[in-house]
């Protein structure tokens, strides 16, 4: 049984890397259900954990990405108390993050 949807939104205020969810505490996960976001300035933009939890996406100047799941099938997750980042080139981005902690 999962926890209730939690809802971040970001603004990086540069390209790099920012840290969107806090680690889950021992043996927890976080699942990401949905995530929106824009950058800046042309460049990439990938989520990563412990390790890459996607790939890199190529985004153009103002571009972004919009993809959505639900619960019972989330689009990636992190390992086990592992926090969630996003790692951005070129320009900063800025969104907002669906998700839930579960063992």
């Amino acid at each position: 049984h999962h926890q209730a949807h939690q809802r971040n939104h970001f603004h990086q205020a540069g390209a790099g890397t920012t840290q969107l969810v806090a680690a889950g505490g021992a043996g927890n996960k976080i699942k990401v259900v949905s995530y929106t976001f824009t950058l800046s300035a042309a460049g990439t933009a990938k989520f990563t954990g412990t390790a890459d939890l996607t790939g890199t996406f190529d985004i153009a100047a103002n571009g972004g990405l919009v993809c959505n799941s639900q619960p019972s099938s989330p689009l990636f997750e992190t390992a086990g108390n592992a926090a969630l980042s996003i790692v951005t080139t070129g320009g900063q981005a800025e969104g907002h993050i669906s998700y839930f902690i579960e063992a």
